[in-house]
C-alpha cells in the first residue's frame, strides 16, 4: 500500500498545527529546530 512519506506545510500557528497532527493521526514530535528565518518541526507516525 502506498503512503505519504514527507509533507511540508507553512502555517501561522505551529503549536496548534502540531497538536492537530498528534491528536488526529497519532504523530509524535521527532525534532524542532530554528532554520534561518523559520522554525522547522518534524513529526512522525513512527514508521
Amino acid at each position: 500500500m502506498s503512503r505519504i512519506v514527507h509533507l511540508a506545510l507553512k502555517v501561522d500557528d505551529l503549536e496548534r498545527t502540531a497538536e492537530f497532527y498528534r491528536k488526529v493521526f497519532g504523530f509524535v514530535e521527532v525534532n524542532t529546530e530554528k532554520v534561518r528565518d523559520h522554525t522547522s518541526r518534524h513529526l512522525s507516525d513512527g514508521r
